[in-house]
C-alpha cells in the first residue's frame, strides 16, 4: 500500500514548525538576555521579542558550524540545550518577580506558557539527543523520496533523507558480479529498499529505535546487527551464484522502520 503522502508532508511541516522557534526565537533571547546587548534586558517584551529573531538567525548558524565542525553533532545538541535551558531560566525569573496581589493573571498564563514550553523543549531535547545518539546521518531533505535507477550508471553509491520516507528501488538494475556497494539512510522515517531478484544480497543494517523487516529473515519483527547474507533460491550451484549480481547494501534509520524487499524474478 502506498503511504499517505498528504499526511506525511502534513506531519513533517507541523515537526518543522515547532522546531522552528527552538531554533529562530530562543537562542537569541537567551544570548541577548545573558549578554544584555543595547540593554535588552530593559527592553519591552514586545521589543526583546522581535530582537530574538534576528540574534537567533546570526547565532544558531555559527553555532551549529563551529560546535559540529571542531567537536561533535552531540556538542552541537548540548550547546543548544543550555541556550534553552537559560531561556526557561529567564522564563522563570520574569514570570515570578512580579507582585502577586497586581500581577497575579499574568503570572498565571506566564506560569502556564513556561510550563507548556518546558515539556516542549524537555521532550524535543530528548528526542533530538536521541536522534544524534544514534549515529545515522541528519542530512538529504525532507518528504516521501523515490529513487528508480535503471542501470548501473545512474545508482548513487549514498541515499540519504532527513524525515519522511525514502523509496530505493534497484529492481531494474542489471548489476554485475563485482559486488556494487549501496549506502541508505532515514533520519526519522520508513527506509524501503527493493533489490533484483536474482541479487546475492550482503545486507547490514542498523536502528536507534524501531524495526527492520528484511528478506530470508524468519523473524519479520527483528534484526540482527551482524551482516547478513541473502542468496536467491534459484541459485542453487556454486558457478550460479558466481556470476549472479552482487549487492552490498548498508541501511540505517534513526526511528522508524526498514523494509528490504525482493524484487519477483
Amino acid at each position: 500500500m502506498l503511504p499517505n503522502f498528504f499526511l506525511l508532508d502534513l506531519r513533517s511541516s507541523l515537526w518543522a514548525f515547532a522546531l522552528f522557534g527552538l531554533f529562530a526565537f530562543v537562542p537569541g533571547y537567551a544570548v541577548g538576555w545573558t549578554a544584555d546587548f543595547i540593554g535588552f534586558r530593559h527592553r519591552t517584551a514586545v521589543t526583546r521579542l522581535v530582537l530574538s529573531v534576528p540574534v537567533s538567525i546570526g547565532v544558531s548558524p555559527l553555532l551549529a558550524y563551529l560546535t559540529s565542525r571542531f567537536g561533535s553533532i552531540a556538542l552541537t545538541w548540548f550547546a543548544f540545550g543550555v541556550l534553552w535551558l537559560v531561556f526557561l531560566a529567564v522564563l522563570a525569573v520574569l514570570s515570578l518577580r512580579s507582585s502577586a496581589r497586581q500581577h497575579m493573571l499574568r503570572r498565571f498564563i506566564a506560569l502556564v506558557f513556561l510550563s507548556f514550553l518546558t515539556v516542549a523543549i524537555l521532550l524535543s531535547g530528548a528526542f533530538l539527543g536521541f536522534l544524534a545518539s544514534t549515529g545515522v546521518p541528519m542530512t538529504g531533505g525532507s518528504g516521501a523520496r523515490v529513487f528508480q535507477p535503471s542501470n548501473v550508471g545512474q545508482v548513487q553509491r549514498t541515499y540519504r533523507t532527513e524525515f519522511g520516507t525514502m523509496t530505493v528501488d534497484l529492481r531494474q538494475v542489471h548489476f554485475s558480479p563485482a559486488t556494487t556497494s549501496v549506502t541508505a539512510s532515514v533520519a526519522v522515517g520508513i527506509l524501503t529498499v527493493d533489490v533484483p531478484a536474482d541479487a546475492i544480497v550482503y545486507l547490514k543494517t542498523h536502528v536507534g529505535a524501531g524495526r527492520v523487516q528484511y528478506i530470508g529473515n524468519p523473524n519479520p519483527y527483528g534484526y540482527t546487527t551482524q551482516p547478513f547474507k541473502s542468496i536467491p533460491s534459484s541459485l542453487k550451484t556454486l558457478a550460479s551464484q558466481e556470476r549472479a549480481p552482487h549487492l552490498d547494501l548498508n541501511v540505517e534509520v534513526g526511528v522508524g522502520q526498514i523494509d528490504i524487499q525482493r524484487g519477483n524474478g
